[in-house]
């Protein structure tokens, strides 16, 4: 074998492994997309169960642009696995019947993963900015309890569904003195 031999040799087993390379990491965005988005359309919906219900929340078309979002993204993994499949088998085929020349780069799988990516950002932003808008709005809507013990100004914060104190308790840092309200 002449050194020219050799060097297309090794070049086409560094391509060989750079394809493989390639479509691993397509394989695990495909893989890492869908768990994002699946997991954060648990987030979501825990969010607005317990956090932020859906009824005193504001934005909410970020909420819904988020789910849908995230839909799209899980949709589009999908079909995106599927026609990759698909692609593979025919390159089997091909590969079989020694017509890997006729074999043609796919141009759709490229498109359906920046379509993901972008769905996928999206739906993050919009939920990600949701929470951050409901979060301040919740802390807003706390309302400032003052009580007067012994001549003193005590503040606190309660959140308005708790509002209603049975048992107050007051630690005064400056005096060292703690009081009980019943």
């Amino acid at each position: 074998m002449n050194m020219s031999e050799q060097f297309d040799k090794e070049k086409q087993e560094y391509i060989n492994a750079l394809q493989k390379d390639y479509r691993y990491s397509i394989s695990k965005f495909d893989t890492q997309s869908l768990t994002i988005a699946g997991g954060a359309l648990g987030i979501a919906l825990t969010f607005i169960k317990d956090i932020a219900p859906l009824k005193q929340s504001i934005f909410n078309g970020l909420f819904y642009l988020s789910l849908i979002a995230f839909v799209i993204t899980i949709m589009l993994g999908f079909i995106a696995h599927y026609y990759s499949g698909k692609i593979l088998l025919k390159t089997i085929k091909l590969a079989e019947e020694d017509k890997l020349h006729e074999f043609k780069e796919d141009k759709f799988i490229p498109i359906y993963n920046f379509s993901v990516l972008i769905f996928l950002t999206l739906g993050l932003v919009s939920l990600i900015t949701y929470c951050i808008l409901n979060i301040e709005k919740v802390k807003k809507s706390e309302i400032k309890v003052a009580e007067v013990i012994e001549g003193k100004h005590i503040p606190d914060t309660v959140s308005k569904k708790n509002s209603n104190v049975k048992n107050f308790i007051y630690t005064d840092s400056v005096n060292n003195k703690t009081i009980k309200l019943k």
